[in-house]
């Protein structure tokens, strides 16, 4: 669809900011929840700042230091949030709960001091079992910061998770919750929405996924599910065929088109889109 399409098709449904998509899908997600447009990567970092900082000022938080949740998301590393806020926690501003942060080797942190091989079912299992639990911390922190799948030209925003974990921190749970999207996450409708989701998002998930846990050893591989996500057949086909695996990371989706906090958290969603591709 080309601009001159997406311009007949805002006059006709949604408000317009005349030649400009990202800034047109802003003023709707405006209507919803708390929009602000980035330029590039460096802007995002820069709006970001701006924006938790102004929830260390609120008075709700009483000037403590922010606990900070953190939900799986390649738009936000690649946006630089990540460095700024690991930046700001050496500095003693923000206390971050990161269930999926790394080692150099691309295993979850919680595996250091554990060989980069096949490990023990019970010692696997148990390690998996902090993982989950510091998950579950997350969601109840003052802040949860994660991307969506799909926003739609009338500013609704469409996920879909494996887990739920990130769903569950956007809807409830933290009192603030800041989303990052590129510009490739705009889609025109729900239908389209959950197409993106099914089609594009998922496939790639599930090859990054497999790609990024880099255990060693021929044995650690038949143990692994992990290496399960290369054999899923949208890795494979490029395009999702309802395989019902266990595996899959779209178990669950959600359809936000509110804010979710009402009353004393009614700005509690804040959306940065940029205008650059982010994420899958």
């Amino acid at each position: 669809m080309g601009i001159m399409d997406n311009e007949k098709l805002f006059e006709s449904e949604y408000d317009y900011v005349e030649g400009n998509l990202l800034r047109s899908v802003l003023v709707n997600v405006n209507k919803r929840f708390h929009g602000y447009y980035a330029e590039n990567l460096s802007e995002a970092v820069t709006v970001f700042q701006e924006i938790i900082c102004g929830f260390g000022q609120d008075e709700f938080f009483d000037g403590r230091t922010l606990e900070i949740g953190i939900g799986d998301s390649m738009s936000v590393h690649q946006a630089g949030i990540m460095d700024y806020l690991y930046h700001e926690q050496s500095q003693g501003r923000f206390s971050i709960i990161n269930p999926f942060e790394r080692l150099p080797d691309g295993r979850y942190s919680e595996f250091k001091g554990y060989p980069n091989d096949w490990l023990p079912e019970e010692t696997y299992n148990a390690i998996n079992r902090r993982i989950w639990d510091k998950a579950r911390r997350a969601l109840l922190t003052d802040v949860f910061v994660t991307g969506l799948n799909a926003i739609t030209y009338d500013g609704k925003i469409v996920s879909s998770d494996g887990v739920g974990n990130r769903l569950a921190g956007i809807i409830y749970g933290p009192y603030k919750v800041v989303l990052i999207a590129g510009r490739n996450k705009i889609v025109k409708d729900i239908p389209a929405a959950l197409d993106r989701i099914k089609n594009v998002a998922a496939p790639l998930n599930h090859y990054r996924h497999f790609s990024k846990h880099k255990i060693a050893g021929e044995k650690a591989k038949q143990n692994y599910g992990i290496y399960k996500f290369a054999e899923l057949p949208c890795v494979k086909l490029g395009r999702c065929v309802d395989c019902g695996s266990p595996m899959c990371t779209r178990h669950v989706t959600m359809l936000l088109s509110r804010n979710t906090g009402g009353g004393l958290f009614r700005d509690r969603i804040h959306v940065i889109l940029v205008n650059e591709d982010l994420g899958c």
